[in-house]
């Protein structure tokens, strides 16, 4: 592997998981949704969108006959699940070293379920069942296989399209 697709990787990633961390600790429990997006927006596309994008114009400035679709493609999906798993490591350390945090977002969780429950007048078993659909995607594993099927998709469509652009800007010229 490339020494600098892991470099981006882990700078990148590093960057998500700070935002992770923030996201976790406070702005789970804000109430302006601007924020709330702000976070999620950041870790979910801006971050990953400006390491490809600028991962992209370093291999095509040092290997300008070797840019080719297939291989900026896979070199985005690498990137991108480097970014990923460095979120899912930052959440096995809150899980181990921190699980306050994710106690009190699932507490925050089940008590706006419990609130809908009651206000769409849903059985107890569907409450039940949303509670330990939150309880997995807020487990260990649950969070390494999203964060790694979102990374490996995301970078995949991002690639496909930066690449493409920049490809296109290459045979322009």
């Amino acid at each position: 592997m490339n020494k600098k697709l892991l470099l981006y990787g882990v700078a990148f990633g590093s960057a998500c998981a700070a935002l992770s961390f923030l996201y976790f600790s406070t702005a789970a429990y804000t109430k302006p949704m601007s924020l709330q997006l702000f976070f999620i927006l950041s870790e979910l596309i801006i971050i990953p969108v400006t390491a490809i994008t600028l991962y992209f114009k370093s291999l095509k400035a040092n290997l300008p006959e070797e840019f080719t679709m297939g291989r900026a493609v896979f070199h985005g999906f690498m990137l991108s699940v480097i970014i990923s798993a460095a979120v899912s490591l930052l959440f096995s350390y809150l899980l181990q070293f921190r699980p306050e945090l994710i106690a009190q977002i699932l507490d925050f969780k089940f008590t706006k379920i419990k609130l809908q429950a009651v206000q769409l007048k849903k059985s107890q078993e569907e409450v039940n069942n949303m509670m330990a659909n939150i309880n997995y995607a807020y487990s260990s594993k649950g969070q390494f296989v999203n964060q790694l099927f979102l990374g490996a998709s995301r970078g995949l469509f991002f690639s496909a399209i930066i690449a493409f652009i920049m490809k296109a800007r290459i045979n322009k010229n």
